[in-house]
């Protein structure tokens, strides 16, 4: 999870600038999070480090704010009928992005369409690859 949300805010322009400066004060490659080793106990601890410190992950406060530290994480399967029902959460971004509803399915076109929530571009949801360089199957 911490791969695939470090990679997701990396190409944001939102956060981009506030990631890649912490990547660099700590001397870290932009693949720790590009290309991750999820089998590499020293390259999963300093993500979690870049985490904690880029968005408070792990600390009661912050966007993680009562998040719990023990989720076990898998990948599903779902049909396009399923993810038809997505929702996002009820955040004031993600609500504008969507319309008023917070479903994916009506945020998709508007993003296309190049919807810029209170000024913020939506265009790094245009620049996620078709599969996550966490997915199982997608190692680098």
């Amino acid at each position: 999870m911490i791969a695939l949300f470090l990679c997701t805010e990396l190409p944001a322009a939102r956060f981009r600038d506030k990631l890649q400066a912490l990547l660099d004060q700590a001397g870290l490659p932009e693949r720790l999070i590009t290309a991750p080793n999820l089998d590499d106990p020293a390259e999963n601890q300093a993500r979690e480090e870049l985490l904690t410190q880029h968005r408070e992950y792990g600390t009661p406060t912050g966007l993680f704010d009562g998040f719990p530290h023990d989720v076990r994480w898998e990948w599903m399967a779902i049909t396009p009928a399923e993810l038809a029902t997505v929702r996002y959460v009820d955040y004031d971004y993600w609500v504008e992005l969507s319309g008023g509803t917070c479903l994916a399915i009506d945020a998709a076109p508007r993003i296309r369409a190049g919807v810029a929530p209170f000024g913020v571009s939506s265009d790094w949801a245009r620049a996620w690859p078709r599969r996550s360089p966490t997915e199982p199957g997608s190692r680098r």
